[in-house]
């Protein structure tokens, strides 16, 4: 039971918009970033690269791009309010054709958007992105598997080459990797701790009394991830919870070899 809750009760927190990560003397950044996070559906955005060259003018590709989008706003974790495709804003024709530069042709939203080679009588666009945007960073189980469907959707895309990135998917794909390893971790600490003191001392009993204290050291671990932290999974007690089993098991390790002596 100790162990499923670590899996399956923790949510994961990156604590991006954390006063404490802020200047003292930034009370103005400090009330900014608060009313952000409290008063708006506002987290960090998912833009969708395609890194090579396509015909941006065939309606089934511009069509693909829109079936994406709106992939993502029908997410529950994402800002369905907000999404930014420079197909919808700006003239495709003239951004190929014309002869003017790119600061006069593509408004100010998509001048960063576009990557275009310019030719002799007809640009090219070599590169694009278009973007949908999270309503938090709170790190859930809906903001996580809005994050993999992102990559599902991509694969399943006949965009070529299209993938998703945010800056936010770095840190929830390592939360979700310590996390994994923190759970496989106290997995093993527990069947290890069981067999070796069941093998040294060859008392079911010795063994039992031992792994109830490794139980109240888990029970209590959690009781503090719900006093401290509210049940959510940081960089900061991640490095806790991945030290404490190993020590437990590396202190019973050396105090059973030296009563077997």
């Amino acid at each position: 039971f100790i162990i499923c809750s670590i899996w399956l009760i923790s949510s994961f927190d990156t604590r991006l918009y954390e006063d404490k990560f802020l200047p003292k003397n930034a009370s103005s950044l400090k009330s900014y970033m608060r009313a952000h996070f409290e008063n708006y559906d506002i987290g960090p955005v998912i833009m969708f690269v395609i890194p090579k060259p396509m015909n941006y003018e065939n309606k089934k590709n511009q069509l693909l791009i829109h079936n994406l989008v709106a992939q993502c706003l029908n997410e529950t974790a994402m800002n369905n309010k907000f999404k930014l495709v420079w197909l919808e804003q700006e003239d495709l024709h003239d951004v190929l054709t014309s002869r003017n530069p790119l600061s006069v042709r593509l408004t100010p939203y998509s001048q960063n958007d576009l990557v275009i080679s310019d030719k002799k009588n007809r640009s090219a666009i070599k590169a694009s992105r278009f973007f949908c945007q999270y309503r938090s960073t709170k790190g859930d189980r809906n903001d996580l598997q809005a994050m993999y469907n992102m990559y599902i959707y991509a694969e399943q895309s006949s965009l070529p080459s299209i993938f998703p990135y945010s800056f936010i998917f770095l840190h929830y794909e390592s939360l979700a990797q310590i996390r994994r390893e923190v759970y496989l971790l106290t997995i093993f600490t527990v069947t290890t701790t069981f067999l070796i003191t069941f093998v040294i001392f060859l008392s079911f009993g010795k063994a039992l009394l031992i792994f109830t204290n490794l139980l109240a050291l888990l029970t209590g671990s959690l009781a503090c991830l719900y006093l401290f932290h509210n049940l959510t999974f940081n960089f900061a007690n991640s490095l806790w919870l991945f030290v404490i089993p190993v020590i437990f098991l590396d202190t019973l390790i050396h105090a059973s070899f030296n009563i077997t002596k």
